[in-house]
């Protein structure tokens, strides 16, 4: 094998459809990026517990370094942890390699994700959007993909909040006074709808985990649309309007509450290999 050196760029993402009810789920990317290196010799360090898990599956040489460097605030429902364990593998593969197709990636990368603990259902569909961009539909029991629909480039604000808790330990709440109702929710779900469909999501996901629209903060702004992304902490607010983007964000840093703007994308993750 020849030495060589990887960098992986994917994205974060927000909830559309959390899987937790039902075991299918949907989410839709967005242009927050986190990148994975890979540099020959070393050891994986704190990211070894996630290179054990794929390396038991795939094989490989495991002696380099990792370095992330990363943009999505974590435990803020972005989809963080799915970001990192999809980049780590996609960056293995290529160092090794080894070819996986979209159907492999999301198989495994599902796999690692309920054995380091990093997802309670595997988070097949924040994997596949933070690999593959647009809004990606999920079978999260079978972990595959059954639709990705491409999306407007439509602007978001992303308003973080306090640090929630990790999704393996919100998974073990009792859901199933939603099961039909997310069984609903994810049948009808359309491009045309996935905005509304993702603020029903927040209401009923935020009922369990506490987290609220805080309403008092978002007086005075707007946006089109505006919800809980999932479980939480954070807020996003999407924009079709311009001139009310550029207000509402300059409102919200004089509220001191640390504004993200982004948009959702289509673009699939970034894969570049340079001789070390």
């Amino acid at each position: 094998m020849g030495r060589k050196s990887v960098t992986v760029t994917v994205h974060g993402g927000i909830s559309v459809v959390s899987a937790f009810p039902c075991g299918k789920g949907a989410s839709v990317a967005l242009e927050i990026p986190l990148a994975t290196s890979i540099e020959p010799d070393g050891s994986p360090g704190e990211f070894e517990y996630i290179v054990k898990s794929i390396s038991d599956r795939l094989g490989g040489d495991v002696n380099f370094s990792i370095s992330v460097v990363s943009g999505i605030p974590e435990r803020q429902g972005l989809k963080s942890s799915s970001a990192l364990v999809g980049s780590i593998l996609l960056a293995y593969a290529a160092y090794n390699n080894i070819e996986l197709d979209d159907s492999e990636f999301l198989k495994i990368g599902s796999e690692v994700s309920l054995e380091t603990s990093l997802s309670a259902t595997g988070a097949t569909d924040d994997l596949a959007a933070s690999i593959l961009g647009g809004l990606c539909m999920t079978d999260n029991i079978h972990k595959n993909l059954e639709k990705r629909i491409p999306v407007e480039n439509i602007p978001v604000i992303i308003i973080p909040g306090m640090p929630g808790e990790r999704s393996s330990s919100f998974g073990k709440a009792d859901f199933s006074w939603l099961k039909s109702v997310y069984e609903r929710m994810y049948s009808i779900l359309r491009i045309d709808n996935m905005e509304l469909i993702a603020v029903a999501n927040g209401y009923y996901m935020g009922q369990i985990s506490g987290n609220y629209l805080p309403g008092a903060l978002l007086g005075g702004l707007n946006h089109d649309v505006c919800g809980v992304n999932g479980r939480g902490p954070s807020v996003f607010l999407v924009h079709r309007n311009v001139d009310n983007l550029s207000k509402d964000m300059n409102q919200l840093r004089r509220r001191n509450l640390d504004p993200i703007l982004t948009h959702m994308t289509n673009s699939r993750a970034e894969v570049v290999e340079h001789d070390a």
